[in-house]
C-alpha cells in the first residue's frame, strides 16, 4: 500500500479537520464528509459499499445511494490527490500511515506510555501519555454526534480516553504527586461516579495526603451509590483497599522516591489493588507557599488562584506562586519588573522577579485588560473607561490617561508606537508613545482579543471569524488576512514566525510571515489562549486543561505540560523564566438556591421563558447555564461566545437550519439530578408553546 508523502493529516479527536502541507482542507460536507469519517475509522482497511451505505443512511436509504457514494468518493479523491483513496473490489481503501491522523498518533502514544509504565519508568511515562492526551480538542467527531455510526465509535474512543487518563494518573501516583491529584479525583468521581476504579485511586490519594478520615468517606459514599442505584455491594479491590487503610498497611504509604517504579498496593493475599485515572478538562484549587526552588527541590506541584507563578525554562518546574489582586489577566515584562493587571478590583501589580514579591500595587480604575511594557511607560487598557493609561515605572503612578476608540482590549509597544485594538469597534489605534497623542485608528473588522508586533507588521486575532489580520506597521492599512483555528486569542512573534492561540480548537498556529500561510496546527490542550516564544521554545497557556504547554519549534510539537491546578492566563517571559497569571478553576460550581430581590423587574418570574427580553436578560445567567454564552469574565472578555453545558461550540449544518450540541457529560443539578439532553429539548419545545413575539427573543 502506498502512500503519497504529500502531508495530508486528519484529525477526528474533536470537530472533524483536514490539511494539506499545513494548510485547512476543504473536503465537502454533509454525506461527503461523513463518508470520509467512516473510511477514517477504518484506515488501512477496505470498506464495502454496502457497508457505507448502512452508516450514511442505515434503512432509509434511498435507490439512489450506491450512485451517490460513487460520487462522494469522486469528489474526495479530487480534494485528496491520487492515491489516498483507492476502489478495491465492490469497496474503497483510505491509505494513510498512522501518523497522519490524530487517532493513530494518539494510540501509538498510548502504547508507548503503557511500556514505560510497565518498565518502571513513570516520569517518562507521565510525560508520554501526557502528550497523547494533548492531541484531544474535544469530544470525538463531535460533527458528526447526530450520525448513527458515530454513535458506538463516540463511546469507544472516549473509553479509550479515559484508560489514558487512568494510566497517567497511575504515573502520577507513582511519581508521589497524590495531593495534586485529589482535586482531579474529585471532579472525576462526580462525572463517573460508578467507576469503581476512579474511586480506588482516590481513596489513596487522600489518604497518601493525610486524609485518612476522608479516603474512608468516599469509600462509603461509593458503596451508598452502588447501593441505591445497582443493588451492588463494592467490588472485592475496593473492599481490600478499605481494610488496608483501617489497619494502615505499610504497603499504602507515599513512594520513597518521586523516581521509584510504580508500587501497586497489595494484601496478604497478593491480589492487585489497580490505580489510575484523570480529569483533563477540570480541577480545583491547591494552594502553595512562596518560595524559589533550587537544587535537587523537586518545585511546587500548584499554583494557587489569584498569583502569578514563574516556570524555569530549563528544568521546566513550577518555582515561584506569588498573591496579587483578583482575577490577575495579562501579563507583561519590562523595567527589571513583572506586571500584570487585576480585572476584578481594577489594579495593576508590579512584581520583583528575583525576589517573587509584589513591589507595588497600582490602582487604575475601569476594567484594565490589556498590558504592555515599552518605551519609557507602562501601558493599562482600560476596557471600561475608554482610555489607555500610561504609568510611569520611575514613580509606580498614572501619569497620562490617553482617550481612545471603544472598548480597548490589547496593547502591543513598537519602538514609539503603541498600537491597541478596539474588540467593540473592530479596529485598532496608533498612539505616539512619546506625546501620547492619537495619530490615526485602522478599521480591521476584527475582535483583537490578542496583539503583536513583528517581522514590520502588527498581527490582530479575530475569534470572531478564525482569522489573523496583517497590519503594515509604516502605511498603517491591512494588507493580509491569515486562516487560522477556531477562536484565536493569543498572539506572539518569534523564531521567525507568528504563533496563534487557538482557544476553542485547542490549538497553536504557526504562520510564515514570508508566505501568510500556516504551516503547522499543533495540539495543545483545552483553552489555549497565552502564549509566549524565546529561542527554542513556545510555551502556551491552556485554562480549560489548566496547564502550560512547551512546543519545540524544531519539531512543531508538545515537549511538556506542566500542571497548574487552576486556570492560567497570560503570560510573559523574563530571563529564564516564564510568568504566568492564574485565576481560579471554577470547578467548585456546584449550584445551590438562590435568593433574588429585585424592585419589580423581573415581573413576578424566574422562568427563563419570559425573562428573555429586556432589563430581565441579564438575570439568567445568575439562576440557570445554557448550552452556550457569553465568557463569564469583566470587560470586553465578556463579549466571546463560549460552550457552557455544551462541550463545544457546534459548526451549523444545513444550510445553517441544524445546530448539533453535544451535551458534557456528568452534569448535575444542584439536587443532584443529571442533566440529559432531553431537559433541553423540552425547554426548546416550552418556549415555542408559550407563543411569545419574536422580538422577546432578540430576534
Amino acid at each position: 500500500m502506498a502512500v503519497r508523502e504529500d502531508t495530508l493529516e486528519f484529525r477526528i479527536l474533536g470537530p472533524f479537520e483536514a490539511f494539506m502541507r499545513g494548510e485547512r482542507l476543504e473536503v465537502g460536507a454533509g454525506k461527503q464528509r461523513a463518508l470520509l469519517a467512516v473510511l477514517l475509522l477504518r484506515p488501512g482497511e477496505v470498506v464495502s459499499s454496502d457497508r457505507l451505505i448502512d452508516a450514511l443512511w442505515e434503512e432509509h436509504a434511498p435507490a439512489s445511494a450506491l450512485n451517490s457514494v460513487h460520487i462522494y468518493v469522486s469528489q474526495l479523491r479530487k480534494a485528496l490527490g491520487n492515491g489516498h483513496l483507492e476502489t478495491r473490489g465492490r469497496g474503497y481503501l483510505l491509505a494513510l500511515e498512522p501518523h497522519q491522523l490524530d487517532l493513530g498518533r494518539f494510540e501509538r502514544l498510548l502504547g508507548e506510555g503503557r511500556e514505560l509504565l510497565a518498565a518502571g519508568e513513570a516520569g517518562r511515562a507521565a510525560e508520554t501519555l501526557r502528550a497523547a492526551l494533548a492531541l484531544w480538542r474535544g469530544s470525538p467527531l463531535s460533527d458528526f454526534a447526530s450520525e448513527p455510526f458515530a454513535h458506538g465509535e463516540i463511546a469507544r474512543l472516549g473509553e479509550l480516553r479515559l484508560a489514558a487518563l487512568e494510566e497517567r494518573v497511575e504515573a502520577d501516583l507513582a511519581l508521589g504527586r497524590h495531593a495534586e491529584l485529589v482535586p482531579e479525583l474529585e471532579a472525576l468521581i462526580r462525572e463517573h461516579p460508578l467507576r469503581e476504579r476512579l474511586r480506588a485511586q482516590l481513596m489513596l490519594a487522600l489518604y497518601r495526603s493525610g486524609r485518612q478520615a476522608e479516603a474512608l468517606a468516599a469509600y462509603q459514599q461509593g458503596r451508598r451509590m452502588l447501593a441505591e442505584e445497582l443493588g451492588l455491594e463494592p467490588g472485592r479491590r475496593l473492599r481490600e483497599l478499605e481494610a488496608a487503610i483501617l489497619r494502615q498497611d505499610a504497603q499504602l504509604d507515599t513512594p520513597s522516591r518521586p523516581t521509584d517504579p510504580l508500587r501497586r498496593v497489595r494484601r496478604r493475599s497478593g491480589i492487585l489493588i489497580a490505580i489510575g485515572a484523570v480529569l483533563l478538562l477540570t480541577a480545583a484549587t491547591a494552594v502553595a507557599g512562596i518560595e524559589l526552588a533550587g537544587g535537587d527541590d523537586p518545585g511546587l506541584s500548584s499554583v494557587s488562584a489569584n498569583s502569578v507563578a514563574a516556570i524555569d525554562a530549563g528544568s521546566n518546574r513550577l518555582v515561584a506562586d506569588v498573591p496579587v489582586g483578583n482575577g490577575p489577566t495579562s501579563v507583561a515584562v519590562g523595567e527589571g519588573s513583572v506586571w500584570v493587571t487585576n480585572a476584578l478590583d481594577r489594579s495593576v501589580s508590579r512584581i520583583d522577579p528575583r525576589a517573587s514579591g509584589v513591589v507595588q500595587r497600582i490602582d487604575v480604575g475601569g476594567d484594565p485588560s490589556g498590558i504592555a511594557v515599552g518605551a519609557g511607560g507602562v501601558w493599562v487598557a482600560n476596557s471600561l473607561d475608554n482610555t489607555v493609561l500610561r504609568i510611569d515605572p520611575q514613580t509606580n503612578r498614572e501619569v497620562q490617561p490617553i482617550p481612545v476608540r471603544v472598548s480597548p482590549t490589547a496593547l502591543a509597544v513598537d519602538g514609539r508606537t503603541v498600537w491597541v485594538t478596539s474588540a467593540e469597534e473592530r479596529s485598532v489605534t496608533r498612539i505616539d508613545a512619546v506625546t501620547g497623542r492619537v495619530v490615526d485608528t485602522i478599521p480591521t473588522g476584527s475582535l483583537g482579543r490578542g496583539i503583536a508586533v513583528g517581522a514590520g507588521s502588527v498581527w490582530i486575532t479575530d475569534g470572531s471569524s478564525r482569522r489573523v489580520v496583517r497590519i503594515d506597521s509604516r502605511r498603517g492599512t491591512v494588507v493580509e488576512t491569515v486562516g487560522v483555528g477556531n477562536g484565536p486569542t493569543g498572539i506572539a512573534f518569534g523564531g521567525g514566525s507568528v504563533w496563534v492561540a487557538n482557544s476553542l480548537d485547542g490549538t497553536v498556529s504557526r504562520i510564515d510571515p514570508g508566505t501568510n500561510h500556516v504551516t503547522a496546527l499543533i495540539p495543545v490542550g483545552e483553552g489555549p489562549n497565552g502564549i509566549a516564544v524565546e529561542a527554542g521554545a513556545v510555551w502556551v497557556s491552556s485554562e480549560f486543561s489548566e496547564a502550560i504547554a512547551r512546543i519545540d519549534p524544531a519539531e512543531n510539537q508538545v515537549v511538556e505540560q506542566i500542571t497548574i491546578a487552576n486556570r492560567p492566563k497570560g503570560l510573559a517571559l523574563y530571563e529564564n523564566q516564564v510568568w504566568l497569571a492564574v485565576q481560579a478553576s471554577g470547578a467548585g460550581h456546584r449550584g445551590g438556591r438562590l435568593i433574588v430581590a429585585a424592585n419589580g423587574w423581573i415581573q413576578g418570574s424566574i422562568d427563563p421563558t419570559y425573562m428573555s427580553w429586556g432589563g430581565t436578560v441579564a438575570s439568567l445567567s445568575t439562576v440557570y447555564d445554557g448550552l452556550i454564552g457569553p465568557a463569564r469574565r469583566g470587560g470586553s472578555e465578556g463579549m466571546q461566545i463560549v460552550p457552557n453545558l455544551a462541550e463545544s461550540l457546534p459548526l451549523p449544518a444545513a444550510g445553517a437550519t441544524r445546530w448539533a450540541f453535544r451535551l458534557r457529560h456528568g452534569i448535575r443539578y444542584s439536587d443532584g439530578t443529571l442533566v440529559k439532553a432531553s431537559d433541553f429539548r423540552r425547554a426548546f419545545e416550552r418556549a415555542l408553546r408559550a407563543n411569545l413575539p419574536w422580538e422577546w427573543y432578540g430576534a
